[in-house]
């Protein structure tokens, strides 16, 4: 099994993605994730009328903004951060409607092994 990455969880979110409780839902929501070495993963979860789909590049024009270490993402991902003590501590921001992370989540069916955030 290759590493568990920000990449491959960001990546499967269409995959557990149930339109039909998303209904006609829209929001955009971009993580943009600081690896070790300076660089960010990137990725805009675009939702509407019922589909969730993944753009590999960052987007101004979106509803939330989700920042964090790679590190503590995966941490948060996998269970062995709290979201909450993340957030208090500045381990995690958020920038715009920081609600629809968790109105995100709702329409997540994720697999036993990964928690998304």
């Amino acid at each position: 099994m290759d590493k568990l990455n920000a990449e491959r969880i960001l990546d499967a979110i269409p995959a557990c993605f149930d339109g039909l409780k998303a209904d006609a839902r829209a929001f955009r929501i971009l993580y943009k994730l600081k690896k070790s070495d300076g660089s960010f993963v990137c990725r805009t979860v675009v939702v509407g009328g019922g589909v969730c789909e993944i753009l590999c590049q960052s987007s101004e024009d979106v509803d939330l903004t989700i920042r964090a270490s790679e590190q503590d993402y995966l941490r948060i991902a996998t269970g062995r951060l709290n979201l909450e003590i993340a957030r208090w501590c500045g381990n995690i921001k958020y920038v715009g409607n920081n609600l629809l992370h968790l109105e995100l989540n709702t329409y997540l069916s994720p697999p036993d092994s990964v928690y998304l955030m």
